[in-house]
């Protein structure tokens, strides 16, 4: 019998990005950019290089967001002190309005998507999802 694990994770994944872009549309961003916000706000100062590690990413495709974070103004990037070839990330006053905003959508879609599941239940799947996840971790 072939397993379905692939194909639930998609489809679970495909649902929360869809109401992740319906509800973060209106200010602008979606699901493969407002995550970089929320990383920032709770790692002021963070460096893109550490950031691609943390969101396991390409670097170009980092970059790429980066640049249109920065370019629309919620994020900026500060030469590093102590090493002039790294930057460091930081909300910009229009990325720290936006937070309490992300968070909030960010409880609703967590909520909503398990409301099926018990409080026992939606524990361990995010349990699981983050034990499977780092079995990929090299």
């Amino acid at each position: 019998m072939r397993s379905s694990i692939e194909k639930w994770c998609s489809v679970f994944n495909r649902k929360i990005r869809t109401e992740i872009n319906r509800r973060c549309s209106k200010y602008g961003l979606h699901e493969a950019n407002f995550f970089y916000l929320i990383i920032v706000d709770e790692h002021p100062g963070i460096s893109q290089n550490y950031l691609i590690q943390t969101i396991q990413r390409e670097q170009s495709i980092v970059t790429k967001h980066i640049n249109h974070l920065v370019a629309d103004g919620w994020l900026r990037k500060d030469v590093a002190k102590n090493d002039r070839r790294k930057n460091e990330l930081f909300l910009t006053q229009k990325g720290r309005d936006v937070i309490p905003v992300l968070d909030h959508i960010m409880e609703d879609i967590s909520h909503e998507s398990v409301a099926g599941l018990t409080d026992n239940e939606a524990k361990m799947l995010e349990n699981l999802l983050e034990k499977a996840a780092k079995t990929y971790d090299v």
